[in-house]
């Protein structure tokens, strides 16, 4: 999700302040400040803070939030779904550029399910499973009884196949992403080429050649 395609920060107040959405995107100037590195921790901790309670806040919303408030929320990421059909629906006509964007909604609940996982979930996989699970198993049951006037008996499992051995030695990853052989999947690649340039293995403009090569062949 690129500031080109939506303006992550300058729209109305949610979990973060407008301030601490420039400091994450990188637009906070901290050199006008005396003391630049205990602002930072403050204002690291203060966004900590805020999205500690925001996610508490998910308790009140999703036991007290009316079930059509709740399908509002997501109007865009309907219509989007609707969209999609109507452009696989065009038969042989149909091309990978007749795909409608993702909403900026539906990809941020993506980033927001990778948040939690990275967080907590590779760290305690089986605990992770059973809340993961619970949450699935917990919303088919209200859905049943909702709108379908039935109670919806459902077994949710929640697997991830792969091996360690299937693991990629960093250095040898890193030979792949500059020989441009990364995934199809241009997201993917976006969170791989950021991810090494947070972690200070890849300079920014050589992410940015990478991902002009690998995506915007054109």
């Amino acid at each position: 999700m690129s500031q080109d395609e939506f303006d992550l920060v300058d729209r109305p107040r949610g979990g973060l302040t407008q301030a601490d959405r420039e400091y994450l995107v990188g637009e906070m100037d901290m050199s006008e400040y005396d003391d630049p590195e205990n602002v930072d921790y403050q204002r690291r901790f203060r966004i900590r803070e805020r999205i500690k309670n925001a996610i508490l806040d998910f308790h009140l919303v999703a036991n007290g939030l009316p079930h059509g408030d709740v399908e509002q929320i997501f109007d865009e990421a309907y219509d989007w779904e609707r969209q999609l059909t109507a452009a696989r629906h065009q038969g042989d006509e149909f091309d990978q550029d007749s795909i409608p964007p993702i909403p900026p909604l539906l990809e941020a609940w993506g980033d927001a399910l990778r948040f939690f996982y990275l967080g907590f979930g590779i760290r305690r996989p089986d605990l992770a499973k059973m809340i993961i699970e619970t949450a699935v198993d917990d919303a088919i049951t209200e859905y049943g009884l909702i709108y379908e006037d039935a109670y919806l008996d459902v077994d949710v499992t929640f697997e991830i196949a792969g091996e360690e051995d299937d693991a990629i030695p960093l250095d040898k990853f890193k030979e792949r992403v500059e020989n441009n052989n990364l995934p199809d999947d241009p997201l993917e690649v976006d969170l791989i080429l950021t991810t090494l340039v947070r972690t200070g293995h890849l300079d920014l403009e050589e992410a940015e050649e990478i991902y002009e090569k690998q995506v915007d062949k054109d």
